[in-house]
């Protein structure tokens, strides 16, 4: 079993919440959290587990979940049925990746078994459920445009 200490002295910064530290030992750099002092053990390990099956959980119970999305090419329209019975569309000009995209490939569309996310595979294009009830249709600056 691991059991060490992560600390944050020697770091470089790599973004808001995480450093490269560098080992002195064997050479390479590890990412770790910064303000991490908590030993990893079996025990922490198993209640991350637990915290991140409850926050699943809840994400189940309050964000919306798609049971199907398909084109529909004659209205030109994403149709996401959601798993509580609502119907979602939206043409898919408003979508970034998506304008411009053949019939063929607005088609070519899947979802995961969670519902949580649809995937343009060919145009390489992927959005959250929750984004998109929410009229998220992009970065904010592609949306800013």
């Amino acid at each position: 079993m691991c059991n060490f200490t992560l600390n944050c002295h020697n770091t470089i910064p790599c973004s808001n919440n995480q450093v490269s530290k560098l080992n002195k030992t064997d050479g390479k750099k590890y990412m770790i959290f910064r303000n991490w002092d908590k030993k990893l053990t079996g025990e922490n390990l198993r209640e991350q587990i637990a915290k991140a099956k409850e926050a699943w959980k809840q994400a189940e119970i309050t964000q919306p979940r798609a049971e199907s999305v398909h084109y529909n090419q004659s209205e030109d329209l994403i149709v996401i049925k959601l798993k509580n019975g609502a119907i979602f569309s939206f043409p898919p000009q408003l979508a970034q990746g998506l304008k411009g995209a053949s019939p063929e490939q607005l088609a070519d569309v899947w979802l995961p078994p969670s519902g949580s996310s649809v995937h343009w595979e060919s145009l390489d294009v992927d959005f959250g459920i929750p984004e998109l009830v929410a009229g998220i249709f992009g970065t904010k600056s592609w949306m800013a445009d």
